[in-house]
């Protein structure tokens, strides 16, 4: 699964990418809809440890993530 252009599918369904195509900034309810829709086109749990700033920083720290997730980790 390529989890970046899954990041961006689910980020422009929830209008949170700014025109250049990256990640805009989120307010907590945002970034708890974003966790939830990732969470359901994925099937990757997101832990709450994982939920920190630096993780969604982007659409690539936010793939690295549901990676890491997806392997275990």
């Amino acid at each position: 699964m390529d989890y970046v252009d899954t990041v961006r599918r689910v980020a422009r369904s929830l209008d949170l990418l700014k025109p250049d195509g990256s990640l805009g900034e989120m307010d907590s309810l945002k970034a708890v809809d974003l966790v939830v829709e990732l969470e359901e086109a994925t099937r990757i749990s997101i832990p709450a440890h994982a939920l920190r700033r630096e993780t969604f920083a982007s659409l690539e720290t936010i793939a690295t993530l549901l990676r890491d997730l997806a392997n275990g980790g």
